[in-house]
């Protein structure tokens, strides 16, 4: 009997032990997996936020690489998009899907997208939202419209639009500015046009200098010239507007939208897209109606559509004659648009489709 227990003890003892080698063993392979898979995550994850930071250029010429729906299904045209040094901002009307009531001036529901295309409708809000525009050097973001209880006044934001602070208007408090945009070369300059008159920001829209202007400013380029228009002629301009100079011909009617590089500039009309170089004469890239032209250096991203308000989304460079179109995801194509916005920075852009049934898309670039 003590042999025998002897015997068993010891084969319980080889059991416990073999058992505690073998979970040793599992154990130590996985935490090795596990330091590997959480390694490779960090890789990933350490490739994609380089691939998409803001401070990074994607590749020239302009490449879209996907177009992602954000948001489907809104009522109504009324969509801004905007977009800051590292932020993408989109706003849209309140409806009873949003909130409890859709009375007149209620405040617009306004979020931020981020470089993978999530979005974050929490916020404050900020009125509601006539003009859009961010800074290309910093975080700061500016909107012009009316108010929750209707009044017009301007919401300024530090941090890339998540808070927003109020104030009045520059110039007439019954109209907001026709045209809205920061200076990427002077950060936190900030230029607004209304009936004549020019007005200067130095701090993102608090303080305001205003002066007299013949000129319609229309864009900046990537380094600061400002491109302004009058009937059948084009200038630009190193100081914000305080003095032009002509450079050309231009269109005889106001530019519906207009995007500037370092050699020309790109006018949307609703016949289409001109180029409109600083040496040579003017021509057509595409036709269609073009409603929105953001640039980022020398390239530009273009929203349009087709004669039956068909959206067409493309990319086009000061040295490329054509535009290269992107494929839309069949709930895009499919819109019929009367209108729309686009904004970009390094890390992507956010584009507005507007029309009866809107939507709000990300773009992302090939780096």
């Amino acid at each position: 009997m003590l042999f025998r227990s002897a015997v068993a003890g010891r084969a319980r003892r080889q059991r416990r032990s073999g058992w505690a080698f073998g979970l040793n063993a599992f154990l130590g392979l996985a935490v090795f997996t596990l330091t590997i898979a959480l390694a490779s995550v960090v890789d990933v994850r350490a490739s994609a936020v380089a691939s998409a930071d803001p401070t990074g250029d994607p590749a020239s010429p302009l490449t879209i690489s996907d177009v992602s729906v954000v948001l489907g299904n809104i009522q109504g045209p009324g969509i801004h998009v905007g977009a800051t040094q590292r932020t993408l901002i989109a706003a849209f009307a309140a409806s009873p899907l949003w909130h409890a009531s859709d009375s007149q001036c209620l405040a617009d529901v306004v979020g931020t997208i981020n470089w993978d295309g999530t979005a974050s409708w929490v916020g404050q809000r900020a009125g509601h939202v006539e003009t859009l525009t961010g800074d290309p050097s910093s975080m700061s973001a500016y909107i012009a419209g009316p108010g929750t209880y209707c009044q017009l006044g301007q919401y300024v934001s530090a941090d890339g639009g998540a808070t927003w602070n109020a104030g009045p208007l520059p110039g007439s408090p019954a109209a907001s500015p026709t045209w809205l945009a920061f200076d990427p070369a002077r950060t936190h300059t900030l230029l607004a046009y209304s009936a004549g008159t020019l007005y200067t920001s130095p701090d993102s829209g608090t303080k305001w200098t205003a002066r007299q202007s013949g000129v319609e400013p229309v864009a900046f380029d990537s380094t600061g010239r400002l491109v302004g228009w009058t009937s059948g002629r084009l200038l630009e301009s190193s100081d914000d507007g305080a003095s032009w100079q002509e450079t050309g011909p231009g269109p005889v009617d106001r530019p519906a939208t207009a995007g500037a590089t370092s050699s020309g500039a790109f006018i949307g009309t609703p016949d289409g897209l001109w180029w409109y170089p600083l040496t040579a004469a003017p021509s057509r890239v595409q036709s269609g109606s073009v409603f929105s032209i953001a640039t980022l250096g020398d390239d530009a991203l273009v929203l349009g559509a087709d004669s039956a308000g068909r959206p067409w989304l493309g990319t086009t460079n000061n040295s490329n004659a054509g535009i290269s179109l992107a494929s839309l995801p069949p709930e895009l194509a499919a819109l019929q648009i009367s209108g729309g916005s686009v904004a970009v920075n390094d890390s992507g852009a956010v584009v507005a489709f507007s029309g009866s049934a809107s939507a709000i898309a990300f773009v992302t670039f090939v780096y």
